[in-house]
């Protein structure tokens, strides 16, 4: 098991595959949060499936592939699916983040350093709108409570990215401070602070 995701209503937990996981099976669980009893075994496309994120309604979860650049729609109720293919290069999908408002998704590309952004107007199949180039290797996204901004960690460039989801640009870049190989994001419920862990494998901070 890897990354996880709460539906927002029902007793339910989705989980995904981990990244060190050696040939993981090509399905993510659905698990009863109570009992934590795995219901169902939903079967992929794509290998190696690991992002993983809800829409703030639960009626939608997505699923990306860390191998292929391929996401999975699935409506939560009637368990109808899509495959939606992802242009460029392999891009690695580490995680999603979707905006309070539910129509827009974001995913971070480990491999391709970009910032992925999609319109999720129609859940079913969302539609990659823009891409930003940001720092190698990004990862988990958060996005403020007003739909307004999106940060994440840059874990081999050492920085965090603040970008506007308004106009789609990158607001600000964010070195020093200690950042070493960052890696998780949180906000506090204001907004007011981000919190990110590094993993300073290589001793970049002292």
């Amino acid at each position: 098991p890897g990354l996880m995701a709460m539906h927002p209503e029902k007793d339910l937990l989705y989980v995904g595959r981990s990244m060190s996981a050696v040939n993981p099976p090509q399905s993510f669980g659905i698990v009863n949060r109570t009992s934590m009893e795995v219901l169902e075994e939903v079967d992929l496309f794509f290998t190696r499936p690991h992002a993983i994120t809800t829409t703030p309604n639960g009626e939608w979860a997505y699923v990306g592939s860390l191998s292929e650049n391929q996401i999975l729609s699935l409506n939560t109720a009637t368990e109808e699916t899509n495959l939606v293919n992802v242009p460029g290069n392999p891009h690695t999908f580490v995680n999603f983040a979707v905006t309070p408002d539910g129509n827009t998704m974001i995913a971070t590309g480990q491999v391709s350093g970009k910032l992925l952004i999609f319109d999720i107007h129609d859940p079913l199949s969302p539609q990659l709108k823009a891409t930003l180039d940001v720092g190698a290797q990004p990862w988990h996204p958060v996005i403020s409570s007003d739909g307004k901004h999106a940060y994440f960690a840059n874990k081999e460039d050492h920085s965090v990215s603040v970008i506007n989801l308004e106009d789609g640009k990158i607001d600000a870049t964010i070195t020093g401070n200690g950042l070493a190989q960052p890696h998780g994001a949180a906000l506090s419920q204001d907004d007011k602070y981000l919190y990110i862990t590094n993993n300073n494998l290589d001793g970049t901070y002292n």
